[in-house]
């Protein structure tokens, strides 16, 4: 029963944390004080648990040489162009590394951090410690942008929420042919302001979604709030996902779905 759940870091005693109900996640986001890093995610089925775990602005390239320039270019595509992007060689095997120099060389406006293998929460922690922005965006380096007027559009948000802590938007599911599988786009009511009611309609549509590269966020927000990702955990940007919503004062949301999650027959999760 819902009144009897203990709720722990990394879920619901006894129960994995991608089974909790969200009538137990209504429970937690009434109850700030909660103590728990995973507040907010939607029941998934066995399929899409798979699915999920085989995922793994700042991008992270680990054994993704193939898939590297597809993704800068789609940035380097934008037709707003007042953006930095940090590129973090988390001791890829392969020439990725030697690819983020290529870039550097040509592009003033790219930086490149090479590091020991230490997994994609400590590379993206490595990108947002030394990024200068007002806002920042996580992408995996085998995924794109496939709207070259995405970074407009979070812009334009910005400038008529100049306080905004954090945008979500959604994304479009291709399988590795290219085949767009489906789009996952969040709505809100237009008469929504509040963070509560933003929030409550998110999750109760199942609109919420924890993947660190489908949200814009204000990096004195993440900075100042101490959310920087968990080493040595799977799946940890549900946690920061979690802590995300918690702190944060002021929630947007882009009905877009200019993010492209490809699905690879090998993944890159290390």
């Amino acid at each position: 029963q819902q009144g009897e759940l203990q709720l722990t870091d990394y879920g619901v005693s006894g129960i994995p944390v991608f089974q909790i109900s969200r009538y137990a996640i209504r429970a937690v986001h009434e109850n700030k004080n909660a103590e728990l890093s995973i507040n907010f995610f939607p029941e998934l089925n066995q399929k899409e648990l798979e699915e999920y775990l085989e995922q793994r602005k700042t991008a992270c390239p680990y054994k993704t040489e193939k898939e590297l320039s597809r993704c800068v270019d789609s940035v380097l595509m934008q037709a707003y162009k007042n953006f930095e992007i940090i590129l973090v060689d988390d001791g890829s095997p392969d020439r990725c590394g030697d690819i983020c120099n290529e870039y550097v060389e040509k592009y003033k406006y790219i930086k490149c951090i090479h590091q020991s293998n230490q997994g994609p929460a400590a590379a993206r922690n490595s990108g947002l410690e030394v990024a200068n922005g007002q806002y920042v965006l996580f992408m995996d380096s085998d995924d794109m942008w496939n709207d070259n007027e995405a970074l407009m559009r979070l812009n334009l948000i910005i400038d008529e929420n100049p306080d905004v802590d954090v945008i979500c938007f959604g994304y479009t599911l291709y399988d590795a042919g290219m085949n767009i599988i489906k789009k996952c786009i969040p709505t809100i009511d237009k008469h929504y302001g509040k963070k509560y009611d933003i929030v409550k309609q998110l999750v109760y549509d199942y609109q919420y979604y924890n993947a660190a590269y489908l949200k814009a966020l204000k990096r004195t927000f993440l900075i100042g709030n101490g959310i920087y990702f968990q080493h040595g955990v799977l799946s940890e940007d549900i946690g920061w996902s979690g802590r995300v919503l918690v702190y944060a004062n002021d929630i947007k949301v882009c009905s877009s779905a200019f993010y492209s999650y490809i699905l690879r027959t090998s993944g890159s999760i290390t």
